[in-house]
């Protein structure tokens, strides 16, 4: 009995030491991260590889900490693994921070000891990914590294090479900006990490508990008022998370009990919130963490992604509000009642303060994204200070300063790890012979091509992180999709949108799945019904890549006639989807669902002749909706009258 307490008191002692180190770990990276955004971010890959040195020892002092069992034998061999990894990770990459001038004016010519570390690098990556992501993207990468070595052995038409040698794999791999530290950690290391400290502090400020009461007061009285508080706090909540699931675990204990009270199934419940989550990735202006990464490989600013993404987003979520309201009418809701409280609503709109002033650094004095989510932090404390006229203590901080530096190992680890992939595409050239092989497949149609890369990135991002997903689709197909003639921006894009996407998509999505344990509903159901609501978010990224004005490329009146189009198209897809115009007791027959599916269609599809032809279907449709609201309203008066 007292050799089990000992060995419980041992337990909590090594898992309290490993926790006060993952902290100090958290504390330097926020130091090192600050000081970079203030004075300057260091040579590339000094500043890359400091900060991975920092996330790769934070996994394994997390797992570390977070080991337990009641095999004593076991747990002391599981921690000396642990110890031996996190010695391993330090070491290798201390010693390409410390020695990289040194190694570069070797130009190439690595030494024995060069290739051990490197090498002990990318294994210590791919097992740090592992822990932190399950088996998918380390077998992945380790597939593309095994293809590196081994490729020669295949025929020109399977894509074989003439096979490269352990030294020339592991100089791409671990000492160029081809792989490991490539554009993309590079985005991590500077406006990812600034970001993610900022919505961390930002969120403990309590703006995540403010938004769901603004929109309570705003739409909490509606017909499906907890289902469009869902859509609205989501759609907030994502501007200080970056992730499906935690948006959904945030917001989705509070409305999913609500929507199922109200009417809603268990599974629509879900689908609601995984759906309305999910594109808390794409809302602006912070994005998920994909987007300040095309932001660094498009080599444009982050104001230019975001101010691109406004538009799609705002029809992602305008067809998401309609999608509920009609829902709920189909199901013979109605609204409580209760009148919004603009009052109390205005007082907690003093909550997005902080992202006006964001918006103010980015867009008008047109900072760095670094710097502008430095100065918003530290306008953000004084605010909170005042406002709530307290002072931040330590714990606060050094609570916010760890969960960002959690958040930050999935976006640096992922793509770190998707490196290996794109350093092994850069290598072999396997890129533009894929590339090549798409093009053929597609016969140069852009719209073939976009098919087939959303399956792609679907079945990509079901396994690997939005990041990761978006970098490696990146380098293969958006540069086909630019070749026959698609923006860069909307063809980087629409890769990005359905690595987001596939949260939601079964058979593997996240979001959907989050959702479902808290509605305590069937996990494929959900998957499928959040598809059926976020139809429109499947249609919109294959508009902005046929005619890019959704993303306000082109003419003033070109942009805004698409947009309105796209708004109106969008409603008519709902009413179609859903079977109903919103009227109580008025469903839909088949042929009208069909005719204003299809109208919805032809407006979506940016063409002269299907313009033309939509507008045609729509003047009928709208005649169809103005007999159905009179309809209603004879049914209404006769009922008050009876």
């Amino acid at each position: 009995m007292h050799t089990e307490e000992a060995q419980v008191r041992h337990q909590d002692a090594f898992s309290t030491w490993a926790k006060r180190a993952l902290v100090v770990v958290a504390v330097v990276l926020a130091v090192f991260h600050i000081y970079t955004a203030w004075f300057g971010a260091l040579t590339a890959v000094l500043q890359r590889s400091l900060h991975l040195l920092l996330l790769m020892a934070a996994v394994f002092l997390g797992t570390a900490a977070a080991r337990k069992g009641e095999n004593k034998a076991g747990l002391v061999f599981g921690r000396a693994v642990d110890a031996v990894w996190l010695i391993l990770s330090v070491v290798s990459v201390g010693y390409i921070f410390l020695n990289y001038s040194s190694i570069v004016q070797r130009l190439g010519d690595h030494t024995p000891l060069d290739i051990a570390m490197g090498g002990i690098l990318v294994v210590g990556l791919l097992e740090a990914t592992r822990r932190a992501f399950g088996w998918p993207l380390p077998i992945i990468a380790m597939v593309f590294i095994l293809y590196g070595f081994f490729g020669y052995l295949l025929p020109p038409y399977l894509f074989g090479h003439q096979g490269y040698d352990l030294e020339r794999i592991v100089s791409v791999l671990s000492y160029s900006t081809e792989g490991v530290f490539g554009i993309p950690l590079g985005a991590s290391a500077t406006i990812v990490a600034m970001f993610l400290f900022f919505s961390s502090l930002y969120n403990e400020t309590g703006a995540g508990d403010q938004f769901m009461d603004l929109s309570k007061d705003l739409f909490g009285g509606l017909r499906a008022g907890p289902a469009k508080m869902a859509v609205v706090a989501s759609s907030l909540f994502g501007t200080i998370s970056g992730s499906v699931v935690a948006n959904v675990v945030s917001t989705g204990t509070f409305t999913i009990p609500l929507m199922k009270k109200m009417g809603f199934s268990k599974d629509l419940a879900a689908a609601v919130e995984a759906t309305t989550s999910s594109g808390g990735q794409i809302m602006p202006p912070v994005m998920g963490a994909a987007a300040f990464i095309m932001a660094e490989m498009l080599g444009v600013p982050y104001s230019q992604v975001m101010i691109a993404a406004i538009v799609p987003a705002v029809i992602y979520y305008v067809g998401l509000y309609m999608t509920v309201d009609l829902e709920a009418s189909k199901l013979g809701l109605e609204a409580s009642g209760e009148r919004p409280d603009f009052r109390k609503a205005l007082r907690r709109a003093s909550a997005l303060i902080p992202i006006a002033i964001l918006f103010f650094f980015l867009m008008v004095l047109e900072w760095s994204p670094s710097r502008s989510a430095l100065f918003t932090i530290a306008a953000m404390i004084v605010l909170d200070a005042f406002g709530q006229r307290r002072l931040w203590s330590l714990d606060r901080v050094l609570s916010a300063v760890t969960k960002a530096c959690t958040g930050l190992i999935d976006v640096a680890i992922s793509t770190a790890a998707a490196g290996l992939v794109v350093g092994i595409f850069s290598l072999t050239g396997l890129g533009l012979n894929v590339s090549s092989t798409i093009i053929t497949a597609s016969s140069d149609n852009v719209l073939v091509l976009s098919f087939l890369t959303m399956v792609t990135s679907l079945i990509l991002g079901m396994g690997v992180t939005t990041a990761a997903a978006y970098l490696i689709l990146a380098v293969i197909v958006a540069p086909v999709m630019t070749q026959l003639g698609v923006p860069p921006l909307a063809a980087h894009l629409f890769v990005f949108y359905f690595g987001c996407l596939s949260a939601i998509t079964p058979p593997v999505a996240v979001g959907s799945y989050a959702a479902a344990g808290i509605a305590g509903g069937n996990f494929m159901r959900t998957g499928f019904v959040a598809m059926r609501i976020a139809l429109p978010g499947f249609i919109v990224p294959f508009i902005f890549v046929l005619n890019p004005a959704l993303l306000g490329l082109g003419s003033p009146l070109e942009v805004a006639y698409r947009i309105i189009l796209s708004l109106v198209a969008v409603a008519f897809l709902n009413f179609g989807l859903v079977g109903t115009y919103g009227f109580k007791s008025q469903n839909l027959r088949w042929p009208w669902r069909v005719a204003n599916v299809l109208t919805a269609l032809l407006l979506l599809y940016p063409s002269m002749v299907a313009d033309v032809v939509g507008l045609m279907g729509l003047a009928a449709c709208a005649v169809h909706y103005l007999v159905q609201r009179a309809t209603a309203k004879k049914a209404a008066l006769a009922a008050n009258i009876a």
